[in-house]
């Protein structure tokens, strides 16, 4: 099992700027083997079935990501929008796979990232809708995704056991 970043030795993450990306790059690419954060297939377990799997996370950790995802916003709001993307991208992966076991969101408490989430949506929407003569974000394939994968958070986090996606299934 994969040791957080956030419960051990807070010196060393200090120290290495790099540590908390290199551990979610780590967490996202070995449950994504097991999750598939980028189906739109309803899934074949529940939740529940699936909370075996994937770590119970520290209290403060969904705070920490909050941060870090309102640094992407930011970034993505001034000159460093390629940074913030793939931040922005790999915070979302981890969240999609954290809230599958339901364990680690609290149900009667908004996340404390969804105003971060819905910022974030809101900056790549408004990037979006530029037009050619003003300067958007590069890659807009990549803001699109970006754009789909909080869709999906949303969805894994209101939905969990997307009854809605399985009625329009039939």
């Amino acid at each position: 099992m994969m040791v957080a970043p956030f419960s051990s030795n807070e010196e060393d993450s200090k120290k290495d700027p790099h540590y908390l990306q290199q551990w979610l790059e780590a967490f996202v690419i070995s449950f994504e083997r097991i999750i598939d954060v980028s189906s739109y297939e309803p899934l074949q377990r529940r939740p529940e079935e699936m909370a075996a799997e994937i770590p119970l996370l520290p209290g403060n950790v969904l705070q920490v990501l909050s941060q870090q995802l309102n640094q992407c916003v930011q970034r993505l709001s001034i000159e460093e929008a390629e940074a913030g993307l793939g931040q922005a991208l790999l915070l979302i992966k981890f969240l999609i796979i954290i809230c599958r076991n339901l364990e680690n969101i609290e149900a009667k408490v908004t996340p404390t990232f969804i105003p971060e989430v819905v910022n974030l949506l809101a900056v790549c929407t408004s990037e979006l809708k530029k037009g050619p003569q003003e300067e958007a974000l590069p890659e807009s394939s990549k803001v699109e995704q970006l754009i789909m994968y909080a869709l999906h958070l949303c969805e894994c986090l209101f939905d969990p056991y997307q009854i809605w996606r399985r009625h329009l299934k039939g």
